[in-house]
């Protein structure tokens, strides 16, 4: 029994070991400093992402450019970081008040990860025109908080608690991830309406999308046969290797006075993605006996990928198979912005919302953020930021940033801090259908450092 329970403890890191990762991501390094709030403010290259229409204002730079960078944010829903470390460090040293103490805050639902991955590999503007390419993955994951109970009480006394065998269960032990890698394309003209004496541009963007993978896995709950004296465990990965897409998005940007301007942008206006659909599948259904016969290496070889059999894979692989498609696609996001500009300062605010289904997102699903932007008098070549976001559903985020400019290159950091809800404490299911929504929940941290030429 105390083998079997390592081996699904095993099968719980296996399983999930194929994709570590770790991005609330921003369009830009400027706009991570100002927490998101920069929309309005955006030109050149960060136009692209924020508002095509930006590209068609007067002022924008001639040229500009982001070389490769990475956004990396890690959030956790129940406990911190820091926690996880303590109970590993602790290791057969563990006590009863660390076991406790730790369990106390894990949610019902369980532990759980989401992360968000966004590395922009290029973005270049030349005049009213950008181009850029960006590869993210989006991940999730949670371990059932019985089964956690379960694992760290026989790291303590080496056994399981026979008295509490009926109450074990490997509960939402499951996980989700999605890589796709997006192509885009913007151009923006200013528009010349009579009826108005201010700058009105309009502005298109068409994005191509390329998909890597997408996977959801999950392990079930051990059945036992009593006359057989034996346990089944069954742990399963499904899996699309690619897949493509499109998406047009549109803009319209306003500068009523020199010193103001407003813009409305949709991501989205259409789009479609189609994954492939000859999918893969790793795992199988485990008997307890063959496992105590099994190392680590045998284990992980029946875990290899292999063609979706329909004629011989266990029944839950048909229920994994169902949910894989389920959302796999981009939602509508629409994106309202203010940004306010005199010499070196200047001060945003934007609001960002998803718009129906669709579980391909970044972010939180509803933003609102402001953020002010200072150069410094004394130090010209020296920018800093901050701001403040919010989910309007209780969480919250807090960013600095900072940009050191020598000639036509500046050098760039950000950092965030997010604050999680507790509206997905009551929730006793890792529900992959809200893979994006669920990030409201959680806590986290988030830095990004590259390097941008001209657009300042």
């Amino acid at each position: 029994m105390k083998r079997t329970i390592r081996i699904l403890a095993a099968l719980a890191l296996v399983a999930g070991a194929e994709r570590t990762a770790v991005a609330q991501s921003s369009a830009s390094i400027r706009a991570a400093g100002m927490a998101g709030a920069s929309m309005a403010l955006a030109r050149g290259h960060e136009a692209l992402a924020l508002n095509p229409a930006n590209l068609g204002l007067p002022g924008r730079p001639g040229f500009s450019m982001a070389l490769p960078r990475a956004d990396v944010t890690g959030a956790i829903f129940g406990p911190s970081l820091g926690d996880v470390v303590d109970i590993f460090r602790a290791g057969d040293d563990l006590t009863d008040r660390q076991r406790t103490e730790f369990l106390d805050k894990v949610p019902a639902g369980g532990f759980e990860l989401r992360t968000d991955v966004q590395v922009p590999w290029l973005a270049v503007s030349v005049g009213n025109f950008a181009f850029g390419a960006t590869t993210t993955a989006l991940i999730g994951g949670s371990v059932g908080k019985e089964l956690i109970d379960l694992l760290l009480y026989v790291r303590q006394y080496e056994d399981v608690d026979q008295n509490r065998l009926n109450e074990y269960r490997v509960g939402n032990t499951a996980g989700r991830d999605a890589l796709y890698t997006t192509v885009r394309a913007a151009y923006g003209k200013e528009v010349d309406l009579p009826f108005l004496s201010f700058p009105v541009s309009v502005g298109v963007g068409a994005r191509y999308i390329v998909g890597h993978e997408l996977q959801r896995l999950r392990i079930y709950e051990p059945r036992v046969d009593l006359n057989a004296s034996e346990i089944y465990l069954t742990a399963l990965a499904i899996r699309s290797t690619g897949g493509k897409g499109y998406g047009v998005d549109a803009g319209i940007s306003a500068r009523p006075l020199p010193w103001l301007t407003l813009g409305v942008a949709v991501d989205n206006v259409f789009q479609q993605m189609k994954w492939d659909e000859g999918i893969e599948l790793r795992g199988d259904e485990f008997v307890g006996s063959e496992l105590d016969d099994e190392g680590l290496d045998e284990l992980y070889d029946r875990l290899n990928p292999r063609p979706f059999d329909p004629t011989a894979v266990p029944l839950e692989a048909y229920e994994l198979a169902r949910e894989l498609f389920t959302e796999a696609y981009f939602p509508r996001v629409v994106r309202l912005g203010a940004g306010v500009q005199f010499g070196g300062t200047a001060l945003g605010a934007s609001f960002a919302a998803k718009q129906g289904k669709g579980d391909l997102h970044a972010g939180w699903p509803r933003t609102l953020a402001v953020g002010l932007e200072q150069r410094l008098p004394l130090l010209s070549f020296l920018t800093l930021r901050g701001g403040v976001a919010s989910s309007l559903s209780g969480a919250s985020a807090y960013s600095l940033g900072t940009t050191l400019r020598l000639g036509p290159v500046g050098i760039s950091a950000a950092a965030t801090a997010t604050t999680g809800n507790d509206e997905a404490a009551a929730q006793n299911t890792f529900d992959g259908t809200r893979f994006a929504e669920r990030l409201a929940a959680a806590s986290g941290y988030g830095l990004t450092l590259g390097i941008e030429i001209g657009g300042f």
